[in-house]
C-alpha cells in the first residue's frame, strides 16, 4: 500500500486519511513515517537527526503491535535530498543487527510535515532467509536483496548495474530495464522463484517521458497474468 499525500493536506491531518499500521494474518504493515521529533513532534535539524526520528517513529508503531525492528522484512525510505544517501545509511543501519531488511530508496521533492526522511516498514513474524543471487558475494550495504518469509519474498529495489562492473549499464531507458530486471531475476531464482511468481511491482522513472520504454521489454520477462504494477 502507497500513501499519497495532497499537497495543501496538513501533516497534523494526516491520521484522518489513514492508519498508522494494519496487521493482515502475521504481517504488519506500517504507514510511513516521518522526521518529526516522537515526543515534541519538532522538525530534525539534519539528515542524521532526521533519520534516528524517522526510525524511532517507526519502531514506536511497530511495538505497539507486538513487533520488533528484527521482525523487518522490508522498507521503504524517502528523501528529499539523495545527496543525504550516505548519511541516512550510517544512521539507518544503527537500528538493525547485521540482517538487514529489503529496502527501496528514492529521492522525492518534498515529504509531508516538512519531513526530510519518511520510512514505511514491514515486519513478519518467524523464520527469514537472507537470499543472494548466484555468485554475489554479502555486501555491506544496510540491505538485502531479498528476504524470504513463509512463502513471500521481499526484494529491495533495483536498478540497471552491470554485476561484473559495479557500474551502471550505458544505453536507453530499455537497456536499463532489461538490465534491472535480469538482476531482479537472479534474485528470484536464488529463492527458487521466477517472474510467474511476482504478484506486486514498482517502476520508478526519473524522466516520465521514458515510460513508453519500459513494456516491451516488461512483456518479455513477464506472461498473463501480470503482476499489478
Amino acid at each position: 500500500m502507497l500513501l499519497f499525500f495532497l499537497d495543501e493536506l496538513r501533516a497534523s491531518d494526516a491520521l484522518a486519511f489513514r492508519s498508522e499500521s494494519i496487521r493482515c494474518g502475521n504481517t504488519l504493515f506500517v504507514s510511513g513515517q516521518g522526521s518529526q521529533h516522537p515526543e515534541t513532534g519538532a522538525p530534525a535539524g539534519d539528515y542524521a537527526e532526521a533519520t534516528k526520528n524517522a526510525m524511532l517513529n517507526a519502531k514506536r508503531v511497530l511495538e505497539g503491535q507486538g513487533y520488533e525492528l528484527s521482525d523487518v522484512v522490508a522498507a521503504n525510505v524517502w528523501l528529499t535530498d539523495l545527496g543525504m544517501y550516505t548519511t541516512m545509511n550510517d544512521n539507518y543501519r544503527k537500528f538493525f543487527e547485521g540482517n538487514y531488511p529489503a529496502r527501496t530508496t528514492l529521492g522525492v521533492s518534498g515529504l509531508p510535515g516538512g519531513s526530510k526522511v519518511q520510512v514505511a516498514l514491514v515486519a513478519g513474524k518467524g523464520p527469514k532467509e537472507i537470499v543472494y543471487p548466484a555468485g554475489a558475494e554479502k555486501h555491506n550495504r544496510p540491505y538485502s536483496p531479498g528476504v524470504l518469509t513463509s512463502d513471500t519474498l521481499y526484494l529491495s529495489g533495483s536498478v540497471g548495474l552491470d554485476p561484473e562492473t559495479g557500474k551502471l549499464v550505458e544505453g536507453d531507458i530499455a537497456t536499463h530495464v532489461d538490465r534491472t530486471l535480469k538482476n531482479i531475476g537472479g534474485v528470484l531464482e536464488a529463492a527458487g522463484m521466477e517472474f510467474t511468481n511476482v504478484v506486486s511491482t514498482y517502476f520508478f522513472l526519473k524522466n516520465v517521458d521514458d515510460f513508453g520504454g519500459i513494456n516491451e521489454t516488461w512483456r518479455s520477462f513477464t506472461r498473463q497474468p501480470r503482476p499489478c504494477r
